[in-house]
């Protein structure tokens, strides 16, 4: 049992989106949602890159034809050969559960918020999306689900690299490649701290000391096998990449991971401050199209489809509960689980309400359906939008 959790919560890290239901607080009396602002993160994929499996595989291929490998290496090999394949040119696309993910979410925000999609004078639904054709297509499928629940809206769908910058997704600008190089830099020569790779060079390679001269670049190696392991999941592949990796080892794997998570996108001394300039432009954007609905538009909602680095860092600025924390990169898997913080097609729905009798907002914020609170500003889950708008406004 304790062995079977223990994969739960490795996969977890690289997991489809927990499609459940979440129970909601009832709102105060006689406030009713009347606008959402959305970001979500595509579904679940294929790798993003081939190069990314070529750092596993063209080693473990090397070492087949100099006949290093052990009968556990060969097992190794076969099955990242049998993972490459099963991805059939549809590197970094949406795996068919993806699509399933986003109309499951989308059925469920109409469910529970029906009175925003039902309005006669707010039908637009405006939609933005990364250029890349993952959110594109998760974009497409979560506006289908949500015009057949409600047949009147009207949708704008835009995509393109204009978005995909203004989402902060990876490698919009130098500054954020800055950042993943000084995340390596700093993370990469402590990898020892998590990860002994003696048990695994013995249990894969006939001569050990010869097959460490296969790659200069043993912790991509290692972080890249364990991200195609998780990964498998998520495409739906049959291939079983984990159980070449001993619990110890997908133990250190996973915290070392956090810790690239968080260096890139949480608050730590190493790149916070030059990460909070990049976080801020998009969310100017949903302050803007907030006050335009709070105004009285006619735009039912504002949904964005994007990557996981563009909405971790939002969460981390507005610091939702979980994303507050404070670590050295180093650290970071003691006090912040990223197991739990990002699965494919996450989202952030920030719920709008009105009172029908004074005209007040308030405004909730969900992350994956469920209820959060910023605890800056107390336990909510209800926060009065006089009070939230200057709070963001001054992050």
């Amino acid at each position: 049992m304790r062995h079977c959790l223990f994969i739960m919560l490795f996969l977890s890290l690289f997991t489809p989106y927990p499609d459940k239901e979440n129970s909601q607080t009832r709102a105060p009396f006689g406030y009713r949602p009347f606008y959402i602002s959305h970001y979500g993160r595509h579904g679940s994929r294929y790798m993003s890159e081939r190069e990314q499996v070529e750092v596993v595989l063209n080693v473990l291929l090397k070492a087949r034809e100099s006949g290093m490998l052990t009968a556990e290496g060969e097992a190794l090999c076969d099955d990242m050969v049998a993972f490459d394949a099963g991805h059939d040119d549809m590197y970094g696309q949406l795996a068919p559960p993806g699509a399933i993910e986003h109309r499951h979410i989308a059925r469920r925000m109409y469910r529970h918020f029906k009175p925003v999609f039902s309005r006669r004078h707010r039908r637009n639904v405006k939609c933005i999306s990364s250029m890349l054709p993952r959110c594109i297509v998760s974009m497409a499928n979560c506006c289908e689900e949500l015009n057949s629940c409600a047949p009147a809206l009207q949708f704008e769908m835009l995509a393109g690299v204009k978005y995909y910058k203004l989402l902060n997704t990876p490698d919009t600008t130098r500054a954020l490649m800055e950042i993943r190089r000084r995340s390596k830099e700093y993370l990469y020569p402590r990898f020892p701290e998590y990860f002994d790779d003696a048990p695994f060079f013995e249990r894969i390679f006939s001569d050990p000391a010869s097959a460490r001269e296969l790659s200069s670049d043993w912790t991509g190696f290692f972080m890249k096998l364990f991200d195609c392991a998780g990964d498998a999941v998520c495409a739906g592949l049959d291939v079983d990449l984990k159980s070449h990796l001993t619990e110890d080892e997908m133990t250190g794997l996973m915290r070392f991971r956090n810790c690239i998570i968080f260096a890139e996108d949480g608050r730590n001394p190493l790149n916070w401050e030059a990460r909070k300039p990049m976080v801020r432009i998009f969310r100017d954007e949903i302050l803007s199209k907030a006050d335009a609905a709070v105004a009285g538009n006619d735009v039912a909602a504002d949904l964005h489809f994007g990557h996981d680095s563009g909405l971790s860092g939002l969460m981390t600025l507005i610091g939702l509960e979980g994303y507050d924390m404070e670590s050295a990169p180093e650290k970071a898997w003691e006090v912040w689980d990223a197991s739990e913080m990002m699965p494919m097609a996450s989202n952030l729905q920030i719920v709008f309400y009105r009172n029908v009798f004074s005209r007040k907002v308030l405004v909730k914020f969900l992350f994956n359906e469920r209820e959060v609170s910023i605890p800056a500003l107390g336990s909510g889950p209800y926060y009065p939008w006089t009070e939230l708008r200057p709070y963001l406004e001054s992050l």
